[in-house]
């Protein structure tokens, strides 16, 4: 799979090249955003994808790169 596929799909769903922080980070986690904003304080999540939090919105090709690299991560384990 391309980064291209991936962004086209994300931005499928949700219709804009740049999404809404807390909105995108409690449908990818299925987290309530009380609990996203408290798992972001702590840093509970995987580097790459915490810096994608650090500003309000995320841009959907940042997060494509960061689903691709994770799956190729994966992929050799």
């Amino acid at each position: 799979m391309q980064k291209i596929d991936v962004f086209s799909a994300l931005l499928y769903e949700f219709k804009t090249p740049h999404v809404p922080a807390l909105e995108l980070g409690c449908r990818l986690t299925g987290l309530a955003q009380r609990q996203f904003k408290t798992k972001l304080k702590k840093n509970d999540f995987a580097p790459s994808f915490q810096r994608l939090f650090d500003q309000d919105r995320v841009c959907l090709d940042e997060l494509a790169e960061v689903i691709l690299q994770r799956r190729s991560e994966h992929s050799y384990e």
